[in-house]
């Protein structure tokens, strides 16, 4: 699945309190992250993300430049309440020049890497350097430009070049914020460079770079047509998302999966002889779900009770 930009969302800024709150009118489709760029004119502090629906933000990066003393984040919400949404709220430690503009996407996976330390006394500057953009991912663009806020993006770059793009930003007299990306295709893009071009002479930037979420789970073992015995290992790879995963598989004799024959293993109602591979080992599979940590990582049913000497029909999903 290659990431895409839904709809943009909002923005707002310039508030006089601590606590600034952008309020918008949008759906928001379960799944899918909401991206928000936020600034303020301070060093860093306690700061948090919220919206009227309850979803969760994180801030997967930051970074104060002490000498346009302001601090910059990228945060990102699953939307895991869907719905509705009427107001993002963002809490900072500074009363002055703050902005944030938010937008939706589709198709985000893990948090791949980041970067940060790009600021500039130049109109002319750069929010991410040379980072590898995975294949079908997308790079988030957080910057903040004192005293006027217009960004434009800068060109293509990279091996296979990507374009650039701004989604959303707020343009006010003393600070701008804005939400900048850059998708790649099919290949891998390595030695990308972010830029944009600023009113202002003074800015800061960084950048978080996110995986494709997966389509699915993969199956590894056994191959598909192959012979295997009456208690066999199932094993899959999990899918490339952010949120805790738990899976529902199920085996039956018929590719109709509606026979008397029909087994359902779901790892919400019970881990037993359920595990997953942590990189060095097989893990007893929790009963809070697998953490994104391990997203992508092989997962496996052990089947112990044994099947019938048959032809068996397997699928699986994955779930938050």
């Amino acid at each position: 699945m290659t990431a895409a930009l839904v709809q943009t969302i909002g923005d707002y800024g310039n508030g006089t309190s601590t606590s600034s709150v952008m309020n918008v009118t949008k759906t928001v489709t379960l799944g899918n992250s909401i991206l928000v760029s936020t600034s303020y004119y301070a060093a860093e502090g306690t700061e948090s993300v919220t919206d009227n629906l309850g979803n969760t933000y994180t801030m997967d990066e930051r970074y104060y430049w002490s000498a346009d003393t302001t601090t910059v984040s990228v945060y990102r919400a699953i939307v895991t309440s869907a719905g509705s949404l009427t107001a993002i709220t963002f809490n900072h430690p500074s009363s002055d020049y703050n902005g944030m503009a938010a937008a939706e996407f589709s198709g985000l996976g893990t948090l791949a890497s980041s970067d940060d330390t790009n600021t500039g006394t130049s109109t002319t500057g750069t929010w991410a350097s040379s980072v590898t953009i995975p294949a079908n991912g997308i790079a988030i663009g957080s910057l903040e430009n004192s005293n006027s806020g217009t960004v434009t993006e800068g060109s293509a770059s990279g091996s296979p070049s990507t374009s650039i793009s701004v989604a959303i930003q707020y343009s006010g007299s003393n600070v701008g914020s804005a939400l900048m990306y850059a998708i790649a295709d099919a290949s891998e893009v390595t030695a990308f460079t972010g830029t944009g071009t600023f009113v202002s002479s003074a800015w800061n930037g960084v950048a978080a770079i996110y995986n494709p979420e997966s389509s699915g789970p993969v199956w590894t073992t056994p191959a598909d047509l192959a012979a295997m015995g009456t208690t066999p290992e199932l094993k899959f790879t999990g899918p490339t998302f952010t949120g805790t995963q738990h899976y529902w598989l199920e085996l039956d004799t018929a590719n109709t999966f509606d026979t008397g024959s029909l087994r359902t293993y779901r790892t919400d109602v019970s881990q037993t002889d359920w595990d997953y591979w942590n990189g060095s080992g097989w893990t007893p599979f929790p009963a809070g779900g697998m953490a994104d940590t391990y997203s992508g990582n092989e997962v496996r049913l052990s089947v112990t009770s044994a099947l019938s000497v048959n032809t068996w029909y397997r699928r699986v999903r994955a779930s938050t």
